[in-house]
């Protein structure tokens, strides 16, 4: 038989990825959670000894095992353990409820559940410890009744890497999407997919052989695997896994472990900016500043450039595509490529994808200037949704490319902007307004925390722009200046023709914004 190293490509799965790098990389820290580090050879044991106790338990390659986690040393344990076994995992968003996680296990099908004793008193009101094949506790506190000890599960286990049975197609991962309505749909991701997107994303962040990584975000976001953590314990680096915190707390963490890269959540990009501008000691040896998710205003990320210069990378995916489908890289940002307006773009197509924009006609096309939904296909697309059919037509075009949702175009030097999600168009005296473009406009305005805009019923014009803001403290900012604001910058018909303000915006455990809520309101 073929060791791992000798394996083809198109054979290789996350769990021989991931015990080949534990092995390669043997004596250097691949963790560190506060005063804890722990080196790949340690983490290659404890996985192994992760996916052998369930094994213990009944377990086998493609059971389905939940895990309800914290931002801790042991949640990458578990993830390569199963990776290991060839176990599926399914990770539960650490926000959930009582009635969300149960509704993920048993969608799932899940025979295990490894949860943190900090989530216990949840996962006794689902009432699922005593349904699934075995449960396990990290940490005593608070431990649900039945469930099994994690230390002591691995106190008996075999540290012999598992060499389960398993091919590139089989599921890795189900990834559980949580849009703004209804119950979050399980996407499947195969070892092929989540391989490819471990193999591409340093190429497209640029990252460092035995760099640094400070991840200061949360295994909530499963892309933070597939995009993060799995990329970076391939390549060998450190990863340093720290609360999220203050600003210049964080920027201290940048300056004082030698980072190579950082991932920067949309709300603090500006913030970001400004104290990188104080503490360029943090840029020492920063190579790679990673931002994905909601847009921001192209102003901020301006900004950002401006300090950073050509480390940024921009990009464009979502939980479907596993991997990124489209980035603004570093020879984007140093050299003027003739994009219409580059910052405002989500980039170009990465060597794994290709994107298209669903014309009228039903076909997909990549003629610059056409307006649709944009739609991707790759070596990074998921397997499609748990209980779905695959020719699906709301998920899927006639010819097998995936409907990302996302209403866009493409520009005559192939970079693609996004203007926003197909449901959330607001169709007012005949002209299309994108709510994306609304709110990135308000947000720029002083006194404005954040935004949502959207469209209500309307008897004259079909519908009509709402917006509702949070502003920030002591802040004088009223309905009429947002109008204002908007008018003096976009058409006329974009403007708000209602605004109110809310202490906060309502958001579901994945953080997107429930428009539905705010529609059903008072206005």
């Amino acid at each position: 038989m073929r060791s791992s190293e000798t394996q083809p490509a198109h054979d290789q799965t996350l769990g021989r990825m991931l015990a080949d790098a534990s092995r390669r990389w043997g004596t250097r820290p691949a963790l560190v959670d506060g005063t804890r580090t722990l080196s790949y050879a340690e983490l290659g044991e404890r996985a192994a000894k992760v996916a052998n106790g369930l094994g213990g338990k009944g377990l086998r390659p493609g059971d389905r095992v939940g895990v309800f986690l914290d931002d801790h040393l042991e949640a990458v344990e578990v993830f390569v353990g199963c990776a290991l076994a060839g176990f599926t995992l399914v990770p539960v968003n650490a926000r959930f409820r009582a009635q969300e996680v149960a509704h993920v296990l048993e969608d799932s099908g899940a025979r295990a559940l490894v949860y943190a004793s900090a989530f216990a008193e949840v996962v006794d009101e689902t009432g699922c410890v005593p349904d699934v094949q075995a449960a396990v506790c990290i940490g005593t506190a608070g431990s649900a009744a039945g469930a099994l000890d994690y230390e002591r599960l691995l106190a008996t286990a075999s540290a012999a890497s598992p060499q389960p049975e398993i091919s590139s197609e089989d599921i890795a991962i189900i990834g559980y999407t949580s849009g703004t309505t209804g119950k979050p749909k399980g996407a499947l991701c195969s070892h092929r997919a989540i391989t490819n997107c471990t193999q591409v994303v340093p190429y497209v962040q640029g990252l460092a052989t035995n760099g640094v990584c400070v991840f200061n975000g949360s295994f909530s976001f499963v892309s933070a695997l597939w995009g993060i953590l799995f990329p970076h314990l391939w390549t060998g680096a450190t990863v340093h896994l720290v609360p999220p915190s203050a600003v210049d707390e964080w920027v201290d963490v940048l300056a004082r472990t030698g980072a190579t890269f950082a991932w920067v959540p949309s709300p603090l990009v500006a913030d970001f900016a400004d104290e990188l501008r104080k503490r360029p000691d943090a840029l020492a040896r920063l190579q790679s500043v990673s931002h994905a998710g909601s847009k921001v205003p192209k102003e901020h990320l301006a900004s950002l450039v401006d300090v950073v210069g050509d480390r940024l990378v921009e990009a464009w995916g979502m939980t479907e595509s596993v991997g990124p489908l489209t980035a603004i890289t570093r020879a984007d940002l140093r050299t003027d490529r003739g994009a219409d307006d580059l910052l405002s773009s989500a980039g170009r197509p990465v060597p794994t994808a290709e994107v298209g924009v669903l014309g009228p006609d039903g076909g997909v096309t990549g003629e610059a200037g056409v307006v649709g939904e944009l739609c991707a296909r790759g070596d990074t697309m998921f397997s499609g949704y748990l209980g779905q059919r695959r020719d699906d037509p709301d998920t899927y075009t006639s010819d097998g490319w995936f409907r990302t949702g996302d209403i866009g175009r493409r520009d005559d030097a192939g970079y693609y902007y996004i203007e926003d999600r197909a449901k959330d168009v607001i169709v007012s005296g005949g002209m299309n307004v994108y709510p994306a473009e609304v709110e990135l406009c308000i947000q720029t305005m002083p006194g404005v925390v954040e935004c949502a805009v959207y469209g209500m019923p309307h008897d004259r014009w079909g519908e009509t722009v709402v917006a509702a803001g949070v502003a920030g403290p002591s802040s004088a900012v009223d309905a009429d200046a947002v109008s204002g604001y908007v008018r003096d910058r976009l058409a006329s018909y974009k403007k708000p023709t209602r605004v109110r303000f809310v202490d906060a915006l309502p958001r579901n455990a994945s953080l997107k914004v429930q428009k539905h809520i705010l529609k059903a309101g008072p206005d």
